[in-house]
Formats: C-alpha cells, structure tokens, sequence
C-alpha cells in the first residue's frame, strides 16, 4: 500500500518543502498538511556595530526583515537562501548549531564585533554558549514564537486508516506529535527526523537522516514514498 506524506510544518514551510520535494520528479505524493506549530513574529531591531546575524531558522530571517547586505550565518542552506532574499550576505554552515558555531569561530573575529542570534522563544542548543565559550559576545534576541496547533481532523482519519510518513523537523514538533499520537493507534506511521534532538521525544519511533539538512530529508522521503 502506498503511503501519504504529513506534513506538519507551519503551512508556508509545507507548501515550500513538498515543492522541493517533488521538483524534479513529476510526481505529487498522496498528502495531508496539517501544522502544528503556527508562527507569531516579533520584529526585531539589529543592533549597531553587530558584525553578523546568526540564523538558525528562515523563521529569524523573517523577523529581521531587510539584511542590507548585513553578514548573516545561517545554519542551512534554506536559511541561508531566504537570507539572501532578504538581502543579507549570508553563508550556509550545512549542518546544525554545532556546525553553525563551528562556521562563526572559523570566519569571525571576537574582537570585531558582537553577534546576534535571531531566534525562537523556544529553541534547541545552546549556540550563544558554545560561542561564548570562543571568546564571542552573542546576543540572542526572540524574533518569533511558535505556538501549538492540533492536528486536524483530516489528519487523525489518515494516521488511524492508511500507512503514513511524517518528516520531523525540531524537537519541539516532535514533542508535538508524540502528544498528538498518543491518543491515536496509527495504521503503520514511519517518523523521519532531521536529528537526534528531533527524534528524541517519539521514543524510538524514528529514524535519523545522514545529516541534518534539507537534501538528507528530500534523499530519506523519496526513498520511502
């Protein structure tokens, strides 16, 4: 039996992944997009003087508004592709925030500035402490929020009637669909998760990609579906 795609991504990030998901392939998988996070922005001012902005989401990118040609890491190259839209001169770290701590300590002087990092009020890691510890002064500043959503009606018919496959973005979203799971007894659910943080809360029910980025997650899913 095929499997129907969940996506449970705010619905901008659904409509962009399952876009790049199927580029390319002319081929549309069975879906479902219901999110379970939705996203409220707080704008934020970049300092003076901040020599660059850490972004470890497009979600920062968005509350930063225009970059001006502002340095910007970013943790991905999605995020680092909506820098650029932004107008920020922005370079991918490829990885997570530990690769991302490892591009800031590489390319960038403590001395030369401080650093911003642009982020969610709930988030994972410690990256302004991982940098601290460099020597860096960074800043870390609550440019949006991300607030729970249940699944949607559509969504639990689906998980309770047909096999189903659900990438996992961040821990927090799979907190979310662990709590959203537990009340429901999936037909057959396969759980692909960006990270081990990610997979963490659904308990051994999912796999991690190779490495934590966008083409990982695209490379695992069409290999499923």
């Amino acid at each position: 039996m095929c499997h129907t795609l969940l996506l449970t991504r705010p619905r901008p990030q659904s409509i962009d992944f399952l876009a790049a998901l199927t580029s390319g392939t002319g081929r549309e998988p069975d879906h479902v997009i219901s999110p379970l996070l939705h996203i409220c922005y707080t704008p934020v001012t970049i300092p003076e003087g901040v020599q660059a902005v850490l972004f470890t989401s497009a979600n920062g990118v968005r509350a930063a508004g225009s970059g001006c040609g502002q340095t910007a890491l970013c943790v991905g190259q999605t995020t680092a592709n909506a820098a650029k839209a932004a107008g920020f001169d922005a370079t991918s770290a490829n990885g997570d925030i530990t690769d991302l701590a490892a591009l800031a300590i590489q390319h960038l002087n403590p001395e030369a500035g401080s650093l911003i990092h642009i982020a969610g009020r709930h988030h994972a890691g410690d990256l302004g402490g991982i940098l601290s510890k460099a020597g860096f002064s960074c800043q870390r500043a609550i440019g949006y929020e991300a607030r729970p959503v249940e699944l949607s009606a559509e969504a639990r018919v689906t998980l309770v009637d047909i096999p189903v496959v659900v990438p996992v973005f961040s821990s927090r979203s799979g907190q979310l669909l662990a709590e959203a799971i537990d009340d429901i007894k999936p037909a057959e659910l396969t759980c692909v998760a960006i990270s081990e943080s990610a997979a963490t809360p659904l308990r051994g029910r999912a796999s991690v990609v190779a490495r934590p980025t966008r083409a990982a997650m695209i490379k695992a899913l069409r290999d499923l579906l």
